[in-house]
């Protein structure tokens, strides 16, 4: 999509324009479900108010996709992007009913991407619902009045009990720290050899060395160059492996809390044996746990440490 971001986004509210269409009507010719899957919801836009924070909320990520990873195209902000927008404005300190209000504008700014692609006869390729239900998991983990370790006691043994595509996800946020988006939706020309790039601008760009035989399976899975699994059913088996195991279902992110934990503990005792000072071992290492898991603000990943 071309244009400025203003001019992006009054493109995509022709798509969800609902002022002057009743609201009760919309819902009921709606097929739509709330984020949180509880209760219908009109693919519309039904006052001025409520147009007027959507355009304010896109035009924060259109700036932030912009800025930090070089997409100037609405249709090419995934959930990636979404999700570290969100982490960005929670280490900012902004409250879990602003953030909630930011996941629901978004919302239809996706379904209005989501038409557009359909009208020009495209392949949707932006951020989708599944990806919204993920960022709305992390504003629950992370925000400071919500916040648990949602870290699994024995999650190897967890995720034993997944196979093909769901374990090979699960694999890849455990021992590698990708996000739920990342782990679940791969394209054939990200894995060069056994090394795994993410790809973005203005300091975004994150590569981790796998295992061979994960790289291989990876590999093995893809279908017309893309490896792809479904998020909700991924979190539906995590949760019957839970329910084996007798752990407490915290989530897919829970195996990112994880993975933050065992690197920075790692990390921490190498710095002491290394002579480094248990202040300065503990800098250094929150600082590679917060650049190995994407972030640039370590108060974020504090977040992961318990």
């Amino acid at each position: 999509m071309k244009g400025s971001i203003k001019g992006q986004l009054n493109y995509i509210w022709k798509q969800i324009d609902g002022i002057g269409v009743s609201k009760k009507e919309a819902r009921s010719n709606s097929n739509l479900k709330s984020v949180d899957g509880n209760r219908p919801v009109s693919a519309l836009v039904h006052s001025y108010e409520y147009k007027d924070e959507i355009f304010k909320t896109g035009r924060q990520l259109g700036e932030f996709a912009r800025e930090h990873f070089g997409i100037r195209d609405f249709e090419k902000i995934d959930g990636r992007v979404v999700e570290s927008f969100i982490e960005h404005k929670i280490s900012e300190g902004v409250s879990k009913g602003t953030l909630d209000n930011y996941i629901s504008h978004l919302s239809k700014i996706q379904i209005g991407l989501e038409k557009i692609a359909s009208q020009n006869g495209k392949e949707y390729r932006a951020f989708t619902k599944e990806d919204l239900a993920s960022v709305k998991e992390v504003v629950r983990d992370l925000t400071p009045n919500q916040h648990v370790n949602r870290a699994y006691n024995n999650p190897n043994a967890l995720i034993s009990n997944l196979s093909g595509k769901e374990f090979v996800a699960a694999k890849l946020q455990l021992d590698y720290g990708l996000r739920i988006t990342e782990a679940t939706f791969i394209k054939e020309n990200q894995l060069e050899g056994n090394t795994l790039t993410f790809q973005g601008k203005g300091g975004y760009i994150l590569q981790k060395e796998l295992s061979p035989e994960l790289a291989n399976q990876i590999r093995g899975y893809m279908e017309n160059g893309v490896f792809k699994v479904d998020q909700n059913h991924f979190r539906e088996s995590l949760k019957d492996a839970c329910r084996i195991e007798g752990e407490n279902y915290t989530g897919a992110h829970g195996l990112r809390y994880n993975f933050a934990q065992n690197t920075f503990i790692e990390r921490f005792e190498n710095n002491l044996s290394k002579g480094m000072s248990p202040d300065e071992a503990e800098r250094e290492a929150l600082k590679y746990t917060s650049e190995e898991m994407g972030h640039h603000r370590e108060e974020i990943t504090k977040h992961y440490l318990g």
